[in-house]
């Protein structure tokens, strides 16, 4: 009897299975998957952990909305290494047949977008590389370093600096910020640039800040990232330099930014208090950088899709958005689909880093 009861159970159990399963198709909604690509692991991983978050917290507001479509997401770690991004892509297109992807950092987003532009698949790019959004189904959200360097710019112009060396790394992030404030140095004919190129997360400064020293440089214009920062500044201070050290947005992925004191750098627009307030309580103290733009560009594309009559015309919504009031603020899109916000000025004082108004 008990064997009975217990088959009769389980053919209940499968029944009521297949009924919630029916039930889910039956509710008509198409399932729209996105995939994300951020470095979780390798130097940048805290950066990653913290667009990781952003993503939680736009899956569960997105959870609360009433929308035609129902949105899965495909979180893969590149661990910012362009061999894993190759692989991570075909992934994506083939196995998990996403429908949209959103890369984050330049290096990234050189990588899919060709790819994406060949496969007609919407891609949007948390990068500071303009030629990135180049093509119909590429786009940009982040501010350029058009105006994150002009804010540089400004800044050393007010405080009179004339003489900047700049060490830039020899990759698709560093390079395009270094070029912008060149160009502009160039032009305005007043502020000298003397350039030294360094290996991606160079570690051995003290040759170089010998060598640069005896040409008496206002400030360093000092574009690194990840494991380049602790030795840079300890070798600052080994060899007793004094030049004002400044940077374009890789700061702002500093972990401890008290070693960077008294440091200025600019970087694209954050997020609202209220959306950092939010983010802190859930989870802790891990990095601000890119957290609310990357919440932007997931609200963006499910904007588009959305819109869109059917999944196949997303990319052509997207493009009609000019304007989007985001956490970061107002993000306007310009002919070359990249969705800019605006460029602001930080200083790390007492450990902390603070915005400047001037």
């Amino acid at each position: 009897m008990k064997r009975l009861l217990s088959a009769l159970c389980m053919v209940l159990a499968l029944s009521a299975c297949d009924n919630k399963k029916e039930t889910v198709q039956a509710s008509g909604k198409p399932i729209i998957k996105i995939g994300i690509i951020a470095p979780l692991t390798g130097n940048l991983a805290m950066v990653g952990e913290g667009i990781k978050s952003s993503i939680i917290l736009a899956e569960e507001d997105l959870k609360a909305r009433n929308l035609k479509n129902k949105y899965e997401f495909v979180v893969e770690d590149d661990g910012y290494e362009a061999r894993k991004t190759a692989v991570i892509y075909p992934k994506l297109k083939s196995l998990d047949k996403v429908d949209a992807i959103l890369s984050t950092f330049s290096q990234t987003g050189k990588i899919i977008a060709p790819r994406a532009e060949a496969d007609k698949i919407l891609h949007i790019s948390l990068s500071s590389d303009a030629e990135i959004a180049n093509g119909k189904y590429n786009f940009l959200d982040w501010t350029t370093p058009k105006y994150t360097a002009k804010r540089l710019f400004e800044f050393c112009k007010k405080h009179d600096i004339k003489k900047i060396v700049s060490f830039v790394p020899n990759n698709a992030g560093a390079l395009p910020q270094e070029g912008a404030f060149m160009e502009l140095a160039r032009e305005d004919g007043e502020i000298e640039v003397s350039r030294h190129l360094i290996a991606p997360e160079e570690k051995e400064f003290r040759t170089l800040f010998v060598k640069t020293a005896k040409e008496k440089p206002d400030a360093y214009l000092a574009l690194i990232y990840g494991a380049s920062f602790v030795p840079f500044f300890e070798q600052y201070q080994e060899t007793r330099q004094t030049a004002l050290v400044t940077s374009i947005e890789t700061f702002a992925t500093l972990s401890d930014p008290s070693i960077a004191e008294g440091a200025y750098y600019t970087d694209a627009a954050v997020a609202n208090d209220a959306f950092i307030e939010r983010h802190k309580q859930r989870f802790g103290q891990i990095s601000r950088y890119g957290v609310g733009t990357m919440y932007d560009m997931i609200m963006l594309t499910v904007e588009a899709f959305e819109n869109a009559k059917d999944k196949n015309y997303a990319v052509d919504e997207l493009a009609k958005i000019k304007q989007y009031d985001g956490v970061v603020g107002t993000l306007t899109q310009d002919d070359e689909g990249i969705f800019n916000s605006e460029a602001v000025l930080m200083k790390i004082e007492n450990g902390k880093v603070i915005k400047v108004e001037e």
